[in-house]
């Protein structure tokens, strides 16, 4: 009898020995489990065992992540829901079905959303309306395709064992033309937008196409820019004993593409047989300049190309040989166009292949990889790597995106979902200079008072929860070696009497301490609360004629007496409050109860001292874009 998971891709399965009622399926979409051989089943919802193959970042306040799944369609989620729960199941949408893969949001209307399906499928969706337009290329949309089609190409179209096409994203068959067999796209194919131009899609066959309206319209931007090798380039007959084609085994494809940041007209473009294609006008000439990369097998899958933001003839490439049972880290970097490679590889072990390299938006020596098991960074342009995974599991890092405004670091993964540094900005500045000094305060990332919204218990625990940024001002520093066990932070107002005081454990290298945005009430206030209560006890005793309520009235003053700080005097107030309300006469009596002071938006002082070091700097708060007169 056939039983409902609501799964697909079934990878492995359970009976238990002692009661074969009792059965676990591991699928795509995660783990199952039924205790009644199928009649009901129960899905655990609660891992985040999510597998990304690319992800991409909205300009939302709080932004927004997309990214594509195995076998579990295109999803998007919010960096921070303000939710006091954290990040739960319910705040994240489903936006397309499918093998999802790349995803990209338009970054002036996150509205606009692009993103593929598996086998080179692509489709742009309105993310409020959820109108959606395919803009996959067809021998219709692709304006030069007469240039380029060859009716005599001497080969049938790859036979699926699964029915690719656009019908996958909403179960809809548009009928449109597809490509010829000459045009062939990867399991993962690329969909990119143009760094310079929003408008402008780069989309990767074997061929490039290039769209300057949104996917409306393409034009074919390269020749056959892969091997083409036509013993090999329809795999029609794989899979061995049982044929098996779903699209994996497509090959001789471009697997990576990157638009110059510093020039629209240079364009790099990777593929899976180990080219490293590159145009300086636009696509007009195509070069290979892979051969002039030094100890690289030759047809090594050609993971990713990075092109600077800084200097348009700068790219950096990562290398994948792990196909071959070759794990070497293969990270290079050209600064002529590719006529030379440098090895900055470095230090990175040689066990794990690298998938992705990600160079910073500020600091040209500041990149990050994502390799078979954790994201590495290093200071230095590749000399030095060093792992950054705290808090982090060992997973395969399959994409890295900067948020290009808070500068949090996001990582795809594939099997741990996905995974967010908060605020890198400390390590954008983390030069020698500052690696020099005993103790240097960072400029802070500007902070957020954000909201903490109760929506209710509409989420059982069985159900993730992903963690929310910790609220507060980040107050980064660097120690170059501790000279004590703690750090005294002081923030204070530059004109003004509030001030807070705490300290926070240290450690050599950089350390972070958060603020919550209160200030603690000056003496002043304090004495005057404590006035507040003398007084209003010293009226108790002339009023109350009871004699017990004496006798605890005259414990609460000894109470009183012996009071410091606001929490004792909160405390004192409380049992005031408790026994002695109906005396209140219907004014007010007892006084406002004593809370922290919040800080305002504006700018603080901040202050750090660990031992006889001292240093001071400054934050910037501003409010919640929620926040609104009302």
């Amino acid at each position: 009898r056939r039983w409902r998971a609501d799964g697909g891709d079934d990878h492995d399965f359970w009976i238990a020995p002692y009661d074969n009622n009792i059965m676990y399926l591991c699928t795509d979409q995660g783990l199952r489990l039924t205790t009644d051989r199928g009649k009901s089943v129960l899905s655990y919802n609660n891992m985040a065992i999510g597998q990304y193959y690319a992800i991409g970042v909205d300009m939302r306040d709080p932004y927004w992540v997309i990214g594509g799944l195995q076998d579990n369609g295109i999803w998007m989620g919010p960096s921070n829901s303000r939710e006091r729960r954290g990040i739960l199941n319910g705040h994240n949408t489903w936006v397309g079905e499918g093998d999802g893969f790349h995803s990209q949001i338009d970054p002036t209307d996150y509205r606009t959303l692009y993103f593929v399906n598996h086998v080179g499928f692509a489709v742009r969706t309105n993310f409020e309306t959820r109108e959606y337009k395919y803009i996959t290329p067809t021998p219709e949309t692709t304006v030069n395709f007469a240039d380029y089609a060859d009716p005599d190409f001497p080969e049938t179209p790859i036979s699926y064992t699964i029915d690719p096409g656009e019908h996958w994203f909403y179960y809809e068959y548009a009928d449109r033309p597809q490509l010829p067999p000459q045009f062939r796209f990867n399991w993962s194919s690329p969909l990119v937008l143009s760094p310079n131009n929003p408008r402008t899609l780069y989309f990767g066959g074997n061929f490039l196409f290039k769209s300057v309206d949104r996917g409306n319209s393409w034009r074919l931007i390269s020749p056959d820019l892969t091997r083409n090798d036509p013993e090999r380039r329809n795999p029609t007959n794989s899979g061995g004993l049982t044929r098996s084609v779903t699209g994996g085994e497509n090959h001789f494809t471009i697997i990576t593409i990157g638009e110059s940041p510093a020039n629209e007209a240079v364009v790099w473009a990777g593929t899976d047989d180990g080219n490293v294609q590159v145009t300086r006008n636009g696509g007009v000439s195509w070069t290979n300049v892979k051969p002039n990369i030094p100890g690289v097998p030759d047809e090594i899958w050609v993971s990713r190309v990075e092109p600077s933001h800084f200097e348009e003839g700068t790219c950096y490439v990562t290398l994948d040989n792990h196909r071959y049972d070759d794990t070497k880290a293969y990270v290079f970097k050209t600064t002529d166009f590719g006529e030379t490679w440098t090895d900055i590889s470095g230090n990175l072990p040689d066990d794990y292949s690298v998938y992705v390299i990600h160079e910073d938006y500020e600091n040209p020596d500041l990149l990050f990889v994502g390799t078979e098991t954790a994201v590495w960074v290093t200071l230095d342009g590749g000399q030095n790597w060093q792992p950054l995974m705290k808090d982090m599991p060992t997973v395969a890092i399959h994409d890295l995106v900067i948020h290009p405004r808070d500068a949090d670091l996001v990582a795809g993964t594939h099997g741990r979902s996905i995974w967010v540094l908060d605020d890198i900005t400390p390590l954008r500045q983390l030069t020698s200079e500052v690696q020099a000094k005993d103790l240097h305060v960072f400029e802070q990332r500007t902070a957020t008072k954000w909201r903490s919204i109760n929506t209710g218990r509409k989420q059982p625990y069985f159900e993730f929860r992903g963690d929310n940024p910790i609220p507060g001002a980040y107050l980064n520093f660097y120690l170059k070696e501790p000279n004590a066990d703690t750090a005294t932070i002081v923030v204070e107002e530059f004109d003004g009497p509030y001030s807070t005081t705490f300290k926070v454990p240290v450690q050599a290298g950089i350390n972070r301490a958060y603020w919550r945005f209160w200030f603690m009430p000056t003496k002043t206030e304090v004495d005057a609360y404590n006035d507040k209560l003398g007084e209003v006890i010293g009226q108790l005793q002339e009023r109350v004629k009871n004699a017990a309520l004496l006798e605890k009235l005259n414990v609460i003053k000894e109470e009183w007496q012996e009071a410091e700080g606001i929490r004792a005097l909160n405390t004192v107030r409380r049992k005031l409050v408790t026994d002695f309300a109906v005396y209140a006469g219907g004014r007010p009596f007892f006084g406002e109860k004593m809370f922290p002071i919040e800080a305002m938006a504006g700018r603080y002082k901040i202050t750090v001292k660990v031992g006889d070091l001292e240093e001071s700097g400054s934050v910037l708060i501003r409010e919640d874009p929620l926040v609104r007169d009302w």
